[in-house]
């Protein structure tokens, strides 16, 4: 967690080495019964796990992110990367949970490549 200005901003990602390089990328995710569910993240792609491209940023209000329980993110637009990758990083930003720790949980998440 970082502090910025008066708001708590979460920065958790997960980080996927892929077997091979895809120039092409879906996401699709299912969110807990509980409420804390991502508002806005990051999806970036690296060939080095150290120096990362944003490739889009995905917020609740532009991109229809769920924010109710159990319900799946299914309509994620293909992302052109622009290049092959290796890595790819999912990194949130913020999360409906009210509490001053602002978690988030998933209970699926699917990435598709190409």
């Amino acid at each position: 967690l970082s502090l910025v200005g008066s708001e708590m901003c979460i920065r958790d990602r997960v980080d996927i080495h892929l077997n091979s390089a895809i120039s092409k990328l879906r996401v699709r995710y299912a969110t807990r019964n509980t409420n804390q569910h991502p508002t806005k993240f990051i999806i970036y792609a690296s060939n080095d796990g150290a120096n990362w491209k944003e490739i889009k940023v995905f917020t609740a209000e532009a991109d229809g992110l769920p924010v109710s329980a159990t319900t799946y993110y299914d309509t994620c637009p293909t992302m052109l990367l622009g290049d092959s990758y290796t890595y790819v990083r999912f990194e949130v930003h913020s999360s409906t949970n009210p509490s001053k720790f602002n978690t988030w949980a998933l209970s699926e998440f699917e990435l598709y490549g190409k």
